[in-house]
């Protein structure tokens, strides 16, 4: 993706949760059901990696800062959290839910 398609492509979403959700549907071709279920462990920001459906992938420059700045929201958030998933909502964040696939399409224009 160029620069121009990257800014145009974070401007889609006017959260943290939902620029994560739109750079991984955008770089990687993440369905909502993957995103909704990814755990934590899913993400390997220091090696630029991501686990979407069993398959690793590499996260490009926009699915590389999406999930960091979601993780520093997520933190000071709800720092108490033990929700194993990478995304959580006000709902789920004091349980082990994943966000629900409502939660996710809120977020902007993702495929199912």
């Amino acid at each position: 993706m160029t620069d121009d398609e990257i800014h145009a492509v974070e401007q889609l979403a006017a959260d943290p949760a939902g620029r994560v959700i739109v750079a991984l549907a955008a770089e990687n071709a993440a369905r909502t059901g993957a995103i909704g279920h990814m755990a934590l462990d899913d993400l390997d920001l220091g090696n630029r990696r991501v686990a979407l459906a069993g398959r690793r992938q590499r996260l490009g420059d926009l699915g590389y800062r999406a999930p960091r700045r979601w993780l520093d929201h997520r933190r000071a958030t709800w720092p108490l959290t033990a929700n194993p998933h990478l995304l959580v909502s006000p709902k789920t964040a004091h349980g082990a839910a994943p966000v629900s696939q409502r939660a996710i399409r809120r977020c902007g224009p993702v495929p199912r």
